[in-house]
């Protein structure tokens, strides 16, 4: 009987250990007033901080309201961390005022060795943002980098999944479960 029941756990415990689950960075946590400083913010168990000086709270700009924005006249860095996840897309909105163009940027690091380098050149209408959803989006992180290169520009909605184990993991979970099940079958001969 207790040789079943461990039988049946284990594809429950694999089936858990691999379901995904996606968090949006939206900045709705942000408390200030629209222009207000930005430092950092925590939103679904990931911070986001202000690498560069010049990020702004903006409550009257966003995909929707608010968003953070770049007003310095150089790059724009922020970084996000909070555990191993995976990068799904970020929203850029470039400049207010009639089409603007941009550059936004994300580097994922784990470890503090970069895994991945993306860019893209945004083309945004008063109001609008793009959203970047580069195709490296599978390599597992520990911190993401966005950098837009305007001022004036804002980053709305980082779509971030949490890691996934790799089949080998799964395996060696399914080994060592299954190693637990014969010694407590010997141990109770």
């Amino acid at each position: 009987m207790k040789k079943s029941l461990l039988m049946a756990a284990m594809p429950l415990a694999m089936a858990a250990a691999t379901q995904a689950s996606a968090a949006t960075i939206t900045f709705d946590s942000l408390v200030g007033a629209n222009g207000d400083p930005f430092a950092s913010t925590t939103e679904a168990g990931y911070l986001v901080t202000a690498v560069t000086t010049h990020w702004l709270e903006a409550h009257g700009f966003g995909n929707p309201v608010p968003s953070i924005w770049n007003d310095s006249t150089s790059v724009g860095l922020i970084k996000v961390t909070g555990g191993l996840f995976s990068l799904g897309s970020v929203d850029f909105g470039c400049g207010i005022g009639a089409a603007s163009s941009c550059t936004g940027t994300v580097e994922g690091l784990l470890g503090g060795i970069s895994q991945f380098l993306a860019s893209t050149a945004l083309l945004t209408n008063n109001g609008t943002f793009s959203t970047f959803a580069p195709s490296v989006g599978g390599f597992a992180i520990d911190e993401l980098r966005v950098t837009i290169d305007r001022a004036d520009s804002n980053i709305d909605n980082i779509v971030l999944n949490a890691a996934v184990p790799e089949p080998a993991s799964l395996a060696l979970l399914g080994i060592g479960l299954a190693g637990l099940g014969m010694r407590r079958r010997q141990a109770v001969a």
